[in-house]
């Protein structure tokens, strides 16, 4: 009997520490399940930094491409800068004695503008000592030269129709060598003459604001054979130029730009239609 107390002691003592080892186990479990479901709090933790950075770098996205195209109609606007008024000038050049210079050349050139104008304009005075032209409304500076002469340079504000007169108050003294006089060839100088340019399209409509370029041919007497200017609201251009052969070249940004030969030898005017670009 004692025995068998004995035996049945050993397995309830080995029954109980079964149930001890099943706690473990059950313990253990509890635990792999927390560190299951700490998994799962890190991955909505994850999709959710994720998703909201996603949203915050798209958000910077669509704020620089607000940008962007704010920088894109800063820089239409200033591309689309307003032309100034065009306006009539007249420069008359006269000598010590208040007598006209003749066959002076004018360049002007103006300061820069934030409209795509063109701010140079080129011409030589008649026997009046004229030289007329039609310009922008700008600040300029005009040089008048002539072999005779010493070069003289003026400032001129343009804010309209306006008549400058130039006093040439130092004359060189070229003896009688005519290669002193300016001129190494002692040729003699064609005449010149007024020329009249009107800009058309292909409707006969007037093109305002085109730019007319000419230059002549080589001449053995020392003479400016360059001149510019630009068309006025009537399509117009008139300047006095040497009587000479001529390619002159009317532009304008709508239009394409059109070459003609012209033969000056006296007073013209001249067509000239530009097609549509």
């Amino acid at each position: 009997m004692s025995v068998l107390a004995g035996c049945s002691t050993e397995d309830e003592s080995t029954d109980g520490s079964e149930p001890e080892s099943s706690s473990e186990n059950e313990t253990d479990g509890s635990d792999d399940g927390d560190d299951e479901g700490d998994a799962d709090d890190g991955e909505l933790e994850g999709n959710e930094t994720d998703d909201d950075d996603g949203e915050l770098e798209g958000d910077d996205t669509d704020e620089d491409d607000d940008d962007a195209e704010a920088e894109s109609e800063e820089t239409d606007d200033d591309s689309a800068a307003e032309e100034p008024e065009l306006s009539e000038f007249t420069l008359r050049v006269v000598d010590a004695n208040g007598d006209p210079a003749e066959a002076m050349l004018v360049t002007g050139e103006g300061e820069p503008h934030e409209a795509d104008i063109p701010l140079e304009f080129t011409g030589v005075t008649g026997s009046e000592g004229y030289h007329h032209n039609r310009i922008y409304e700008n600040e300029y500076t005009i040089e008048i030269d002539h072999p005779d002469y010493e070069e003289t340079t003026i400032e001129h504000t343009h804010d309209g129709p306006s008549e400058v007169t130039v006093e040439l108050d130092v004359e060189v003294d070229g003896g009688d060598d005519p290669a002193e006089d300016g001129d190494p060839t002692g040729a003699e100088e064609p005449e010149h003459s007024e020329l009249t340019l009107r800009a058309v399209d292909p409707d006969g409509d007037p093109i305002q604001g085109a730019v007319v370029r000419g230059e002549g041919e080589p001449h053995e007497a020392d003479i400016p054979l360059e001149f510019t200017g630009i068309t006025g609201g009537d399509g117009y251009h008139h300047n006095l130029i040497y009587e000479n052969e001529y390619t002159i070249e009317v532009d304008h940004s709508d239009y394409e730009p059109t070459t003609v030969e012209h033969t000056h030898d006296g007073d013209h005017e001249l067509t000239v239609e530009l097609e549509a670009e």
